[in-house]
């Protein structure tokens, strides 16, 4: 195992602590204790790894030996969200939603379950609470367009379809942005091939639990000019250039790794 140190900017392995068990796949999620829940990847057991202590220990076992499952926390709750069981036999893709508890090590399905049995979904939590699930493979290998939400913070947890993707994609990313927005990347398609499109998640309050997906504009912003080129911190920098979006919120500026916040866009270019 390895981790990064954002004092030093580096990444080391762990000298003192390993996982306790080899893993290809496998999801991690920081839970409300502030340790991070590692499940899956080919393996029934589940561990918890400590960064006040930098070490790992076991934490309960999975009902089965899951891949390609969601991990997402619903409330104060981490959820395993459907996947595939490894044995021969077994189901090749779960819908079920099933709750850790890491008092106990153990985890218990959720009343509900997806519509459609799916592995290699993606998952993340939204800024209510709930549960985005999108993408995934179903049992029949039929790569998928779906989305749902999962709402609800215990057993009674309930679930919603969502709106569809542009595209169909397994094994895809999510990434929640700072104004409630689910940037959607990545994955595979039905003919195996890498997903290059970007596809974003709305979240609308007034029309919970739903939201809509947009397909943002794929052009890549140029930066034509930095006005001043340098400066203190806290001065204001205009960039001139194309390709940005008009809603500041949208905008992510960097300098030398730190985050900027953006005051305004017009036209050609960006200040902040």
């Amino acid at each position: 195992a390895f981790v990064y140190r954002s004092d030093s900017n580096s990444v080391a392995p762990l000298s003192s602590s390993s996982l306790s068990a080899a893993r290809f796949g496998a999801e991690a999620q920081k839970l409300a204790s502030g340790k991070f829940l590692i499940q899956g990847g080919m393996t029934q057991a589940v561990e918890l790894f400590d960064p006040a202590t930098e070490t790992f220990v076991a934490a309960g076992n999975l009902p089965g030996i899951r891949h390609e499952s969601g991990l997402a926390m619903l409330g104060n709750t981490a959820a395993v969200i459907g996947g595939r069981e490894m044995l021969a036999g077994a189901n090749p893709a779960h819908a079920m939603i099933e709750l850790y508890n890491d008092l106990t090590g153990m985890f218990t399905p959720v009343t509900a379950q997806l519509p459609k049995a799916a592995s290699g979904l993606a998952s993340v939590t939204l800024r209510n609470g709930d549960v985005l699930v999108f993408g995934g493979q179903d049992a029949q290998g039929i790569v998928l367009n779906s989305t749902y939400i999962i709402s609800g913070t215990d057993l009674n947890a309930k679930v919603t379809a969502g709106p569809s993707l542009n595209m169909a994609r397994k094994n895809a990313e999510a990434v929640l942005l700072d104004n409630g927005t689910v940037l959607i990347l990545g994955g595979v398609n039905q003919a195996g091939d890498p997903v290059g499109t970007i596809e974003m998640f709305v979240f609308n309050v007034n029309q919970a639990p739903v939201g809509q997906i947009n397909q943002p504009n794929q052009a890549q912003p140029t930066i034509a000019s930095l006005s001043p080129s340098s400066g203190p911190v806290a001065t204001t920098v205009t960039i001139t250039g194309t390709g940005f979006s008009m809603t500041p919120s949208d905008s992510i500026v960097r300098f030398n790794g730190l985050l900027a916040p953006v005051q305004s866009v017009i036209p050609g270019s960006t200040a902040g």
